[in-house]
């Protein structure tokens, strides 16, 4: 270890989290920070409210995360050599060259825990505005199987996500609650499968296991993993991983089966959503910068299955209202535009807020993504650069939606931003932190108060949709008892206090317990 009067910006960096701690004792003891940030925060937007015990809950358990990382921190700068040396016993068992089942799926179960415990807010949600539609089609489909192929949710042809609702359905047996267990173990799984893909395109462990975390904790989507709707692109995706790690197995050992399980995934992913066409741009980068064994061309076949669905979608939705009300517009400019949207609010904590009232910053986003793409193309290593244009296309399927930012949207391309980050983190830790355990201590610190900070805005969104629920559940069960109200939604009028579309309304009130 590098001698401390030599080694100041270690020093002050590990100083940092020990300011930040003291400053979230004092935020703990005089409890005045809250009613302060809630007023901040209460703003309107298509995005509703914050409330104010959303914003208390949050900044206190903020203040706890700090004060535990500056104790941490302060026991760095005492006894560095005994908590560098618990470090290293944690990295050589991450880096452990042990290959065995037991030991693979140890770290897989790690993963499912780590994402029960950062979502476990979502246990206590109720159905959510879409979630009743879905309750009525899957009560169809438990009555008439043939209903899994119809188009009858918003024109969309996913049979595989019928399917999906259905066994989540039938497995818990309409109690929400328990629903959300299949939304937050296939986000489990696919933080695993993030893991693996890494370590077949980087052979790197810690940062494969840095990518995974992160991505386990990706707070933007959040959404995404705590909405019982929502929860079918955290299924998709997780096909859209496994299938992008058998195609990384069939580039590195070319053994047919991969490719081939490879294949009927992608055209099952396809089934279940619309973006995992994603997926034929991908393996396809894939072939070409890491293409070992395999030929560099072995993803075009998922380009023309990709192209030939792109079609088929196209003339299905002809007639449906995502084009009949401009809701998805092939607009070059829209979707120039939206893809600054999107990329600022992947990276920026309530970024689709700040956007809805400050708008500007869609082009700044675009500016500052003009500089940086070249240089990473130019400059990167093929790694860098994969994840920069898996990224790209990654957010493809969604920048033609003429609405406000869906933070919804980015857990997909979340993949690809959760391992840049690792990835950056990874850089710093060799070529500036490398120098010090005080400087690599620091950095340990930094990481662990930036899952902190994901796992604070995932407990405020859990929290927020907790009273968004009983609200509508309350809605519900006050229309059933108002004539009035009841036969205007008969009549095709929806009342103008409600918070449910007239779709999701009417599907709530003719919701039938099934046996």
């Amino acid at each position: 270890m590098s001698d401390p009067k030599r080694d100041l910006l270690g020093i002050v960096l590990l100083g940092l989290p020990v300011l930040g701690g003291c400053l979230g004792a004092a935020l703990l003891i005089a409890d005045a920070m809250p009613v302060f940030l809630a007023s901040r925060f209460g703003g309107a937007s298509p995005y509703g409210t914050l409330f104010h015990e959303d914003m208390a809950s949050a900044v206190r358990l903020f203040s706890v995360f700090c004060v535990l990382c500056g104790v941490c921190a302060g026991l760095s700068l005492i006894f560095p050599e005994r908590m560098w040396k618990f470090g290293e016993r944690i990295r050589e068992w991450i880096t452990s060259p042990r290959r065995n089942k037991r030991h693979v799926m140890g770290f897989a179960l790690l993963l499912i825990l780590f994402a029960a415990i950062t979502y476990s807010g979502a246990f206590r949600i109720g159905f959510h505005s879409d979630d009743f539609a879905w309750l009525d089609s899957t009560a169809k489909t438990v009555q008439n199987p043939a209903h899994i192929f119809s188009r009858s949710q918003s024109h969309f042809f996913r049979p595989l996500t019928f399917l999906y609702h259905t066994i989540n359905y039938s497995l818990f047996r309409g109690n929400p609650h328990l629903q959300h267990i299949s939304g937050i173990v296939f986000h489990g799984l696919a933080g695993f499968f993030v893991f693996l893909i890494v370590v077949k395109l980087s052979g790197r462990r810690i940062l494969a296991g840095l990518a995974a975390l992160l991505f386990c904790a990706y707070p933007v989507s959040s959404r995404s993993v705590m909405w019982i709707s929502g929860s079918e692109i955290v299924f998709a995706g997780l096909i859209y991983l496994l299938a992008f790690y058998l195609f990384l197995l069939y580039l590195e050992q070319k053994k047919p089966a991969y490719y081939a399980a490879s294949f009927v995934l992608f055209v099952l992913g396809l089934m279940a959503k619309e973006a995992v066409i994603s997926l034929a741009a991908a393996v396809f980068l894939a072939g070409f910068l890491f293409p070992k064994k395999a030929s560099r061309w072995s993803g075009l076949p998922f380009v023309i299955i990709g192209v030939a669905f792109l079609l088929v979608q196209m003339s299905i939705q002809s007639d449906s209202f995502l084009l009949d009300d401009n809701i998805y517009v092939l607009n070059p400019d829209l979707m120039i535009q939206n893809y600054g949207g999107y990329a600022f609010a992947s990276v920026i904590p309530l970024g689709h807020r700040i956007l809805y009232f400050h708008p500007v910053l869609k082009g700044l986003s675009l500016v500052a993504l003009a500089v940086c793409v070249p240089l990473a193309l130019i400059f990167g290593g093929n790694l860098f650069r994969f994840l920069v244009l898996w990224h790209i296309v990654l957010l493809a399927p969604f920048v033609a939606f003429n609405l406000p930012v869906q933070p919804r949207y980015l857990y997909l391309p979340s993949l690809a931003l959760s391992i840049l980050l690792a990835l950056t983190l990874g850089t710093l830790w060799t070529k500036v932190f490398a120098l010090s355990h005080y400087r690599q201590l620091a950095l340990a610190a930094g990481f662990c108060l930036l899952v902190a900070s994901a796992l604070v805005q995932i407990h405020t969104a859990a929290v927020k949709m907790r009273f968004e629920s009983i609200r509508m559940n309350a809605y519900i069960q006050d229309v059933k008892s108002d004539p009035q109200k009841m036969r205007a939604i008969k009549d095709g009028r929806l009342p103008a206090d409600s918070p449910l579309t007239l779709d999701h309304l009417k599907a709530a009130l003719k919701l039938e317990p099934l046996p």
